[in-house]
């Protein structure tokens, strides 16, 4: 199993993220194994992301902006999801997400979002919550 989640990871990041993109493998390994990989716009080199697969969660962290979101892993379309939430972070690396940052009610500071619009569909990441509708 985990040898073919790093072949799924490696293609699928592969097919998505080619000319205008550096990618790194990550040396995260725990208890479970998670393989994860960072990519980076060359653009704008302040876009990066985080892209994480554990064979039960898909998941995407943003670091510049603390932003994350995490999907239950469909076996019955393996590559599926994982497709999706490569093109997503995609449109965000190259700078046609919009980004949202609303002050905090209680707190010093901005409470950051970011919305993509992909596909008919919107992903919203956030610090605490995710969507996709």
């Amino acid at each position: 199993m985990p040898n073919e989640l790093s072949t799924r990871l490696d293609r699928v990041v592969a097919a998505t993220f080619a000319e205008g993109f550096s990618v790194l493998e990550t040396d995260l390994r725990e208890n479970p194994p998670r393989y994860s990989v960072l990519v980076g716009s060359t653009a704008d080199p302040s876009r990066t992301a985080f892209i994480r697969l554990d064979g039960v969660w898909l998941e995407a962290f943003i670091p510049e902006l603390g932003v994350h979101c995490a999907l239950l892993d469909d076996e019955s379309d393996a590559d599926f999801d994982l497709g999706r939430l490569c093109r997503a972070l995609r449109v965000y690396l190259r700078g046609e997400a919009h980004i949202e940052q609303r002050r905090r009610f209680l707190r010093p500071g901005a409470k950051t979002t970011v919305h993509i619009d992909l596909e008919g569909r919107r992903w919203s990441l956030g610090r605490n919550r995710w969507s996709l509708t």
